[in-house]
């Protein structure tokens, strides 16, 4: 796949499928505030994409409402993704000293003391949590070109709540600087035999892409 593309990046995959064309739809989960370590919201805003965006945080996605403007191609989802239904504390950083901060909202509260906070510096709330299938039926969104999971090591969940027999993408990118390839290997063993992956070790996001059309894309 590297010599078809001649590119070793994410945005390689994406411009090679996507670039120029207006009719993408995609899911996001896990937008944070819209801006921080983003490469959708430029392709979204000059192509006009459609999305399911979804953010267990009330007040990131508020952010990102804010940074999208009135985009009416945007569905917005204020739940966390799981493989299943409830509730759970995500634990964050009060008061971040620079934006990147945002983007460590865990489930895990290691994972946030990993980067350097702890105690009082860290609070948690309690989120809504359902599985993405859920989410793909009441929206209609079975057949997609993209999908971008971003949920700081909770990824393998996400995959998990998937309903594959009624779901297809073209493209998913998924950060994979929390776990190691054995792990990545186990996502891709949860997707049809038609889907392959590369794994990135030198970037913090890898692909999995799918070999076959996507029926109605």
């Amino acid at each position: 796949m590297r010599s078809i593309l001649g590119r070793e990046t994410v945005q390689g995959f994406i411009d090679v499928l996507f670039h120029g064309r207006e009719d993408i739809k995609v899911i996001q989960v896990g937008v944070n505030d819209g801006v921080n370590a983003d490469f959708l919201k430029g392709r979204i805003e000059k192509f006009g994409w459609s999305g399911l965006m979804i953010e267990p945080h009330p007040a990131y996605i508020e952010m990102a409402k804010r940074n999208y403007g009135d985009n009416r191609r945007l569905i917005w989802e204020n739940v966390a993704i799981s493989n299943v239904s409830g509730s759970k504390p995500l634990y964050y950083v009060k008061d971040p000293p620079e934006d990147w901060v945002l983007g460590i909202a865990s489930f895990s509260l290691k994972h946030v003391e990993e980067h350097g906070f702890s105690g009082n510096q860290i609070a948690d709330i309690r989120v809504p949590c359902l599985p993405l299938r859920d989410l793909i039926e009441r929206h209609g969104f079975h057949e997609v070109d993209l999908v971008v999971v971003d949920v700081e090591g909770h990824e393998t969940n996400v995959f998990q709540s998937i309903d594959f027999t009624k779901f297809s993408t073209k493209l998913v990118v998924l950060e994979t600087a929390h776990f190691d390839r054995k792990q990545f290997r186990r996502i891709l063993g949860l997707f049809p035999a038609s889907y392959r992956g590369v794994y990135d070790e030198q970037f913090a996001d890898s692909v999995i892409y799918n070999l076959e059309p996507v029926r109605g894309r």
